[in-house]
């Protein structure tokens, strides 16, 4: 078992021990610090959370609260947390910006089958779409975040928290689509039948087995999406040349909308999940 994994299950064990009137303080304290895991070493955070719930634990048997202990304001501690932390290694945001770029790119190479004639691909909308979607989930856990320590009402609401979430995921769809329906073709590279087919499936393959060797529920959604973009794609190249009859388009939009809806919602669930397990 890695070092992470072992601080992460002492934690999970101790966490037992605190009082209710602590347990909020420290709750928000690990899902305000669990962002920095992807920019910073993350065993050293773990580390660091561990030592702070044995401080809050020893510090409530004297009958001192979290609050009173480390201050009034918790922001302004684990801000000097994550400053203290070193960086996580060039391998490792590598690796998680690969992912993420491996992942849109999956997607989009699976949307692109759905050409009526020889597949192209435009390698310029992969670049500018690979970089937006980084930044897009940049975005996203800064916005989880800023919201743990939120003072206004209306956005420590819930269902207002997931309503913007919601249309931030709606306008980086449209903007996807609107990126592979504008960008002009560069040099675009060719793929012949059946040798599309042949890269389908194993994307199909690829991305099936990967999901499920990261052990982790949130990414689930993603098996469905990618082998149901998957099909698609493959009736597409089929009908494209002549194989079988031309999959009508509203089939097609209702099985992309929903699709995405899964994916959406599933993730959202997953993600606000994890939050409140940290």
């Amino acid at each position: 078992m890695k070092q992470v994994e072992q601080y992460r299950k002492q934690r999970e064990e101790l966490e037992k021990q605190i009082k209710p009137e602590n347990r909020m303080y420290y709750k928000n304290l690990t899902s305000y610090t669990m962002f920095a895991g992807f920019t910073h070493d993350e065993t050293e955070l773990e580390e660091q959370l561990l030592m702070i719930l044995n401080d809050i634990i020893k510090a409530q048997e004297d009958g001192i609260s979290a609050e009173k202990y480390f201050g009034k304001n918790p922001q302004e501690s684990a801000d000097q947390i994550i400053a203290n932390l070193s960086k996580s290694s060039f391998k490792d945001r590598s690796t998680l910006v690969m992912i993420i770029v491996g992942i849109v790119w999956i997607c989009k190479f699976i949307a692109d089958v759905n050409q009526d004639s020889v597949m192209q691909i435009n390698w310029l909308t992969y670049l500018l779409e690979g970089a937006f979607s980084v930044g897009f989930i940049f975005i996203v856990f800064k916005f989880f975040q800023k919201m743990v320590y939120q003072e206004n009402r209306w956005l420590k609401d819930q269902r207002v928290q997931f309503a913007i979430l919601f249309l931030v995921i709606v306008a980086w769809l449209a903007a996807s689509i609107s990126m592979a329906i504008f960008m002009p073709m560069f040099y675009p590279i060719t793929i012949p039948f059946p040798f599309d087919l042949v890269i389908i499936g194993v994307l199909m393959l690829a991305a099936l087995i990967f999901v499920l060797r990261l052990k982790e529920s949130v990414f689930y959604s993603m098996i469905f999406l990618f082998e149901a973009l998957g099909i698609l794609g493959i009736l597409q190249r089929l009908s494209a040349n002549g194989i079988i009859a031309k999959v009508p388009a509203s089939v097609t939009l209702f099985f992309l909308m929903a699709a995405y809806m899964i994916y959406t919602f599933w993730t959202i669930r997953e993600t606000r999940k994890l939050k409140r397990k940290n």
